[in-house]
């Protein structure tokens, strides 16, 4: 006789008469009778953290966030506009608009609005295809940096829409912020500096 065999008849004979047949059997695989072992219970996997969302970011290859604008994008040098770089537009947008503003002194320097949400930025010197505003010497486009004393900091602003701007051409910065009240998404920043020493920016 087996050795499995014997130790069932030894467990039943432990097993007092009032037990049901389901108590027997409880108590001859706890005594670890046989080869039989419970299958292995698999933990199910756990769904991964959802990776975050990274922030839109507006960057230059021209210069830093704080740091000098360089002269060529001036009006000390070709005046051309500075290359700039659109970076995780969020899911949504429908239209992306850009300013450009003068913080130490009130002027407007650039204005685009209706620009492609899949536009990735805006190549040196180039003009995009967008709706273009007015600066603030009534020309249409991008105006550089001109300060006539002391060194001037200057906010570009990029701003991601859930829908079209319903301006024309020429519009200006105040009348493109009246029309985009509530319809943001959301905004990323760069600031450049140029001229002399640094004066006050306004609040």
């Amino acid at each position: 006789m087996g050795d499995a065999s014997m130790c069932v008849i030894m467990l039943f004979a432990m097993i007092p008469k009032h037990f049901t047949i389901l108590g027997a059997l409880v108590v001859f695989l706890g005594a670890g009778c046989g080869a039989i072992a419970p299958a292995p219970i698999t933990p199910k996997p756990q769904p991964s953290a959802a990776t975050p969302t990274q922030p839109m970011a507006l960057t230059s290859a021209a210069f830093e966030s704080g740091g000098d604008i360089p002269q060529k994008y001036t009006c000390n040098g070709q005046d051309f506009s500075p290359p700039i770089t659109f970076l995780s537009v969020p899911e949504g947008t429908v239209s992306l608009a850009l300013t450009m503003v003068d913080q130490t002194a009130p002027f407007d320097h650039w204005v685009l609005f209706n620009i492609a949400p899949t536009a990735s930025g805006i190549i040196e010197g180039d003009i995009p295809m967008s709706s273009v505003g007015v600066n603030s010497n009534g020309g249409l486009g991008y105006t550089g940096p001109c300060p006539t004393e002391g060194k001037h900091q200057y906010l570009l602003t990029l701003i991601a829409l859930n829908r079209a701007v319903y301006l024309p051409d020429g519009a200006t910065r105040e009348e493109l912020l009246k029309d985009i009240e509530g319809k943001v998404i959301q905004q990323a920043t760069l600031v450049g500096g140029f001229g002399g020493e640094i004066v006050p920016s306004l609040p």
